[in-house]
């Protein structure tokens, strides 16, 4: 439309085109049959704009029956000039790959691609010729919208499509076969027929054009490529008539070549049109005229065009990996991390499978939540290489970098998208450094459902209990157990109840691991002491956990503990029993050779009852043998507070009154385990008489955990100290303000505090028990 140019008559005899424009990908946009949406993986095509009459634009994106990523491109010339197809390969970190290393039984199973056999070198790999699109008073050229279809070798990471031509600029290092097929069929030839007259003639001879001429005819056209390509200097389009002249004689020297026969002919029925009047001679004149004005575009093209269009294709997808707490802590992941790092780094590999290349590692490091964390963490590598193979590790770190637990996966497979890692955890080492810091206590959301919440700071020290006659009084804790097999910690304690209408005893479960209250009871209540008990290793179908029904006569009975659901227990009136005590119990064990042990502190006595192979009725029940009595010697006791056991079953006594931890076996003799075996004593390096002592537990490869408080005033500072398994004091954490403890195979400390579980809103939850919160502390890492 040349209604709004002022001078219409301007334009005529041109000739117009307009190439849209492209500034952007529009993902909304993108076809239909991107299958690679589906597969997993996606595509970054750089350069999208059209230019130098020049588009490639990406049609499909899919796989093969062998794996290997094919890619189809729709090329688009919108000048008079050859183009020449090249690929090249880039690994990971962006080095051309040598397409030898590649191998050629890659190339050969795409024949469309790589029929060319147009070798240019190390790095490139010739895959088509696209022809002129131009079509010039009527004469016929090439198609120039193609398809061009790339495999992709999973060993690289991108791929470089190369368009390749005679252009502006330094001369390209790819002897392409456009600069041939441009210079020969664009330049030389046209000039050639333009020198004989034979113009009438081209057009015809035009029809003719193929590739396999060209493939023919390869060694020909290298030895006129460079003068051909100085003619590009030139500016005019009449300067390669005289260039072609003296070419053109080279061309028909070869005479037993298709093309060169063809141009004879062609020249030879063009001198014979001249034989006949008037129409030969309009006949030339045209054929000339259209020859004069290819010339003109292709030398345009030349003029407006590089020598390269490169646009690169980077395949990639996104990687999901699923990481998995050790399953030797089925509470989760390590309490001490406070962040990891998941590393994965890309390899490419040749046809063999030998690694060529390794991409620089990526990395990905998140915080770790304030709270027990047991859910699997996910985390998403989004738009990395494709192909060869991955290796990932994921690091658990401490706050002072110690490696808490760690996963590595090695040369896995990289045209997957996801993996699964599953972490070995560690124990943190205990030295004269370690102390203790708060992580989380137990807390209730608005529905009543017990919630860990992360804080550093531990509830107020409040030994002293409540036990008055109204809502909200928690008067004593009594115990506190934890089982690793099923990340579950009990505890027994007495409190206001309002259904019952005053002081009752209880004891409770919660769950260790991210969800407390999938494991959360309360017991009914009781009008009599229990204690609880719980195996931290035990086998998941023996179910050694105990509670101490005082009220019908200190019977043991069961409780069955789940990872997956709600505890469940033996009530007083089920008549099950495994055992019985002679004597009420101050502190209660489960002994590894399947015995419970229990000391009374008003009579100094010890009592072990071993366990039968299933309950009995309580009438049957088998009793507790009793040993030891008060005194200051070995084998005897005085003042009796609580009392732990070894890994080697070792029953440790705390003794106020002597100052001192005494070990026994179960027969009630005392056993040298202390100061290199040489003693059967561990002295206090605090003294009873000065420091109020609370609590004691051990740790499962035999580290001694003592709870006290001093009062100082009218202020409790608490203490948590460690003693070795040889008795020797190792360290101390001050403000462990706590009631009782516990310790997790993992060097966790479970506390039951003297502290009452509230709604947010601060009152007491529907069943209108006072319960305590309990707390998990951390040690110190290196």
């Amino acid at each position: 439309n040349v209604s709004n140019v002022s001078d219409p008559s301007q334009m005529q005899g041109k000739i117009i085109t307009v190439q849209n424009g492209t500034t952007y990908t529009d993902p909304t946009q993108l076809k239909a049959n991107y299958k690679y949406k589906s597969e997993g993986f996606s595509y970054s095509l750089t350069d999208v704009c059209t230019g130098g009459g020049y588009r490639l634009e990406l049609d499909e994106v899919e796989k093969d029956s062998k794996g290997n990523i094919v890619a189809t491109f729709m090329c688009t010339n919108s000048y008079v000039r050859h183009l020449g197809m090249f690929v090249r390969y880039l690994d990971a970190n962006n080095q051309p790959i040598p397409t030898s290393s590649i191998g050629y039984d890659f190339f050969n199973s795409y024949p469309d691609c790589f029929t060319l056999g147009y070798d240019s070198g190390q790095y490139y790999k010739c895959i088509k010729a696209i022809g002129p699109e131009m079509v010039v008073m009527g004469i016929p050229v090439s198609s120039t919208s193609e398809d061009v279809k790339v495999p992709m070798p999973q060993m690289a990471s991108k791929m470089q499509i190369i368009a390749d031509t005679i252009g502006y600029g330094g001369v390209s290092d790819v002897k392409s076969v456009g600069v041939t097929l441009t210079a020969i069929f664009d330049l030389t030839i046209p000039a050639v027929f333009l020198a004989f007259g034979a113009g009438s003639s081209f057009a015809a001879y035009s029809k003719e054009e193929g590739l396999e001429w060209f493939l023919e005819a390869l060694e020909v056209f290298f030895t006129l490529i460079s003068d051909i390509v100085q003619a590009i200097t030139f500016h005019d389009p009449k300067a390669f008539v005289e260039l072609g002249v003296s070419i053109g004689y080279k061309l028909l020297a070869h005479k037993a070549l298709k093309f060169v026969a063809a141009l004879v002919a062609s020249i030879a029925a063009a001198e014979a049109e001249e034989l006949i009047p008037y129409v030969g001679a309009i006949l030339n004149a045209v054929g000339c005229a259209a020859i004069v004005s290819q010339l003109a575009q292709t030398s345009y093209a030349i003029f407006n065009s590089p020598w390269n269009y490169v646009k690169t294709l980077a395949v990639t997808h996104d990687v999901t990996v699923t990481i998995n707490h050790d399953p030797l802590n089925p509470e989760g992941f390590p309490s001490v991390a406070t962040y990891f790092i998941v590393t994965a780094v890309c390899k490419l590999l040749d046809s063999n499978g030998n690694v060529v290349d390794s991409s620089t590692p990526y990395q990905i490091r998140q915080p770790m939540p304030s709270t027990t964390t047991t859910a699997p963490i996910v985390v998403t590598f989004e738009n990395i290489p494709y192909g060869g193979s991955i290796s990932l590790a994921v690091g658990f770190y401490s706050d002072t970098g110690w490696l808490a637990g760690n996963a590595t996966l090695k040369d896995g497979d990289n045209t997957q998208n996801s993996f699964t890692m599953t972490i070995t955890q560690n124990q943190v080492p205990l030295t004269s450094n370690t102390t203790y810091s708060h992580k989380e206590k137990m807390s209730l959301d608005a529905s009543g459902n017990h919630v860990w919440l992360g804080t550093k700071t531990p509830p107020v020290p409040t030994p002293l209990g409540q036990c008055g006659q109204t809502p909200g009084q928690l008067c004593q804790i009594i115990d506190i157990t934890d089982s690793n097999t099923f990340a579950s910690v009990g505890y027994t304690w007495q409190s206001y109840s309002q259904s019952a209408g005053g002081q009752m005893y209880y004891f409770g479960n919660v769950s260790s691991t991210g969800t407390p209250e999938s494991s959360a009871i309360v017991s009914m209540p009781m009008t009599t002491q229990p204690r609880i008990v719980y195996d931290l290793l035990g086998d998941s179908t023996t179910q050694r956990n105990f509670y101490l029904d005082v009220a019908s006569g200190n019977i043991i009975r069961q409780i069955r503990l789940s990872l997956q659901g709600k505890p469940s227990y033996d009530a007083p009136n089920s008549n099950k029993a495994w055992g019985k005590l002679n004597f009420s119990s101050d502190s209660m064990l489960l002994h590894p050779n399947n015995s419970i042990v229990s000391i009374n502190a008003s009579l100094s006595k010890i009592e072990v009852l071993k366990l039968p192979s299933a309950p009995t009725t309580d009438a049957n029940a088998p009793v507790a043998s009793v040993y030891a009595g008060k005194g200051i010697r070995e084998g005897l006791l005085d003042g009796p507070l609580c009392a732990a056991l070894t890994p080697k079953g070792e029953i440790l006594i705390l003794e106020t009154a002597n100052n001192r931890i005494q070990a026994f076996d179960t027969g009630g003799n005392p056993v040298m385990i202390f100061n290199n075996k040489t003693s059967y004593f561990a002295p206090l390096k605090y003294s009873a008489t000065q420091y109020k002592y609370i609590d004691m537990a051990t740790e499962y490869t035999g580290y001694i955990y003592l709870l006290s408080y001093l009062l100082v005033g009218s202020n409790y500072q608490f203490y948590l100290d460690i003693y070795t398994p040889d008795g020797q004091f190792l360290s101390r954490t001050s403000n462990f303000s706590a009631a009782k403890i516990t310790v997790s195979f993992w060097r966790d400390v479970f506390a039951a505090n003297m502290e009452v579980l509230r709604l947010p809103n601060g009152n007491l939850p529907a069943s209108g028990i006072a319960e305590p919160s309990i707390s998990r502390w951390i040690p110190s890492t290196p």
